[in-house]
């Protein structure tokens, strides 16, 4: 499947996992797993201390994660938007007969911000240099882009993100971790849309360049 049909799936299931959503009742949605913004705020000092006690060779860009995370913690506070999630929109859950798309695995489900799916999004097809340039491109993103508020949640959660796969993820994973947290406290935004070092070739070299050392930190 191309890359464009691929991101026309994302927001197909994306629309589809909010009208869900809306189908639950609110009597029962105690039922489900709520990850609210607040909880996020609460965790991540304690998930920033768990990263660098793991990697201490990053402990400064783990700390501008959380300096930068903790400056917009007054806008997540705010925030009361929720909806459905299912929090693992990977190529092995998303199934297709070439008419039909079906989605599977609903096991890490929960209420959430919706902005938390585009985050984890991001964070699972991070190998694919290709995908992320043109989903910065779709329209979905074009709209987080637009919006200052948006924006600046996306980031806050691309960050908290971040330093959770660095605090928790595997060493095979790290630098693909590292590589997608120093993407997080990159982004900018202007007339264009959103702006990201992710696209840089020499970057991204740098730190493939650095594996070793950044494995053993």
């Amino acid at each position: 499947i191309n890359i464009k049909k691929k991101i026309k799936i994302y927001e197909r299931l994306i629309d589809y996992l909010r009208f869900i959503g809306e189908l639950i009742p609110k009597e029962n949605a105690y039922l489900m797993t709520k990850r609210t913004l607040i909880s996020a705020i609460l965790l991540a000092p304690f998930i920033s201390l768990k990263a660098i006690m793991k990697h201490p060779k990053i402990t400064l860009d783990i700390l501008k994660g959380l300096i930068i995370f903790t400056s917009i913690a007054p806008l997540l506070m705010k925030e009361k938007k929720v909806t459905f999630l299912h929090k693992s929109l990977e190529d092995h859950n998303i199934l297709s007969d070439g008419e039909n798309i079906y989605l599977i695995d609903f096991q890490l489900s929960v209420i959430a911000h919706p902005i938390f799916e585009l985050s984890q999004i991001m964070l699972f097809s991070w190998h694919n240099s290709n995908f992320i340039e043109m989903f910065y491109k779709s329209k979905i993103m074009k709209n987080i882009s637009k919006d200052s508020v948006s924006f600046n949640i996306y980031k806050a959660l691309c960050i908290y993100s971040g330093i959770i796969e660095v605090a928790f993820g595997s060493k095979a994973e790290f630098v693909d971790d590292y590589s997608f947290l120093k993407h997080a406290l990159s982004l900018k935004k202007d007339d264009k849309g959103i702006n990201t070092i992710r696209l840089d070739k020499t970057y991204d070299a740098k730190i493939l360049n650095h594996k070793k050392t950044l494995s053993v930190g």
